[in-house]
């Protein structure tokens, strides 16, 4: 079941971006580091160190990145929290510019819901507790029918997106363990 959702959303971010490549409005800056390509061990050790709680190398493997602004992509199935989402993927990116349109295209690929009731269904920005500093973007909607949640976490470069049975299970797990 998952599998086939994460293609489609595969193909959902990787043709638009397909797309500007071929039309040449992407910079230099996509292109991969002769030092650090897609993909490379120590890009997923990175990311697999800054997975959300419930989520480690029990529950996750590194899969292939669709583009060169990502370095490396994770793939996690039913998270160890028991309240915890049925699916996650999370992605390190190369700069802020490619890990904001990368949420740009998850999020606009959803049909979206407020997180919380009486809230606003658009993506909206998000601040650590006790702080004004906006540290990532959020939204949450429904993929096919699946409840699911995208975040990213400015400071480390990473996109993530989980799955689960509602969205308000979801927003509680990730206000801790986001």
């Amino acid at each position: 079941m998952y599998s086939i959702a994460t293609a489609v959303r595969g193909l959902a971010i990787a043709l638009p971006l397909g797309l500007m490549i071929a039309a040449g409005t992407l910079t230099a800056a996509a292109a991969p580091s002769p030092n650090q390509p897609p993909g490379d061990p120590q890009n997923v050790q990175k990311l697999m160190g800054m997975l959300s709680g419930g989520y480690g190398p029990d529950t996750c493997q590194s899969i292939a990145t669709d583009w060169q602004g990502q370095l490396a992509k994770v793939e996690c199935q039913q998270n160890n929290d028991p309240n915890g989402p049925d699916w996650g993927l999370f992605t390190l990116y190369r700069n802020a510019n490619d890990l904001r349109s990368d949420f740009k295209d998850a999020a606009g690929a959803d049909q979206g819901v407020a997180c919380v009731p009486g809230g606003d269904s658009k993506p909206h920005t998000w601040s650590l507790v006790n702080s004004n500093e906006i540290a990532g973007w959020l939204a949450c909607g429904t993929y096919n029918d699946i409840p699911e949640i995208i975040w990213t976490n400015n400071a480390k470069n990473v996109l993530a997106v989980v799955e689960g049975r509602d969205i308000s299970s979801l927003y509680q797990w990730w206000q801790t363990n986001g």
